[in-house]
């Protein structure tokens, strides 16, 4: 119910919207695939980007870490009761122990991101993804229903 000036109480029923979208579950599961696909390329980005060397700094960055978050291969599996997960590797020995929230070493946590952090930076445009996911699904669902 939304209340306010201007506004008029409605209803919506949204037993229909779900019983026709069980009935097309390869629709759904394509546009939810295709947003969880785009959300890792968009972490496995942000994972990849280094934070600035200290000023004094004398060691020569290799570049590997980020290099192997980019070029990490992308997952995204079925798992129970239709459950899509997505996920992204980094294949340094070392990854985790820059980035991982768990096994980061304290000296790297004052200057690196964990991969929690880079999540959590990154709701919202997961959130719009799924979004852009949902109104995919409305609109192959209507050509489906009509067609």
């Amino acid at each position: 119910m939304i209340e306010g000036e201007g506004f008029e109480q409605f209803q919506m029923d949204l037993a229909e919207f779900i019983a026709t979208l069980e009935n097309f579950p390869e629709i759904a599961a394509g546009q939810v695939e295709l947003a969880i696909e785009q959300a890792l390329m968009v972490l496995q980005g942000d994972a990849a980007d280094y934070p600035p060397a200290p000023a004094d700094s004398r060691y020569r960055r290799t570049g590997t870490l980020g290099r192997l978050w980019v070029a990490g291969q992308r997952v995204v599996e079925v798992a129970g009761s239709g459950t899509l997960i997505g996920r992204v590797g980094n294949a340094t020995p070392y990854g985790p122990l820059v980035q991982d929230p768990e096994r980061q070493l304290p000296f790297h946590a004052w200057r690196w991101r964990t991969t929690a952090d880079v999540v959590r930076d990154n709701e919202a445009a997961i959130g719009m993804l799924l979004e852009k996911a949902g109104a995919g699904i409305v609109t192959q669902l209507a050509q489906e229903v009509a067609g």
